[in-house]
């Protein structure tokens, strides 16, 4: 089955006469039907828990040397006025995460052993 019959041309042919062009009418259809398998799924307290130490997995892991230090993302390179600002927040959140590494493998062992439990 093509993607033309599922979507159907007269959806390309409104939008196109609406000043659409065909490249925006794709990335439109990308992003409903990417947020429409999203939007079926309920996303509960755990499920957002998951995401937290996915996304905290992955700010431990960021290697100062090879790619923090290359791109101006380290602590000495930050003075007293530049650390309120939104880069030094997220500087600061990135060596958190770094910081508490052994509570972090406690959390994802936690997790695993869940997961394993209730399937």
């Amino acid at each position: 089955m093509s993607f033309r019959k599922v979507i159907g041309s007269s959806s390309r042919d409104f939008f196109r006469k609406n000043g659409f062009s065909d490249s925006r009418y794709r990335r439109f259809l990308f992003f409903f039907f990417f947020f429409s398998i999203f939007a079926s799924q309920e996303m509960g307290f755990w499920t957002f828990l998951e995401g937290f130490l996915l996304f905290a997995n992955a700010l431990a892991i960021l290697n100062e040397e090879r790619f923090l230090a290359p791109r101006g993302w380290t602590l000495r390179e930050m003075t007293e006025p530049r650390r309120n600002s939104l880069k030094g927040q997220i500087i600061g959140l990135i060596y958190a995460c770094q910081f508490l590494r052994l509570p972090l493998i406690l959390f994802n062992i936690i997790f695993i052993i869940v997961k394993l439990v209730s399937g």
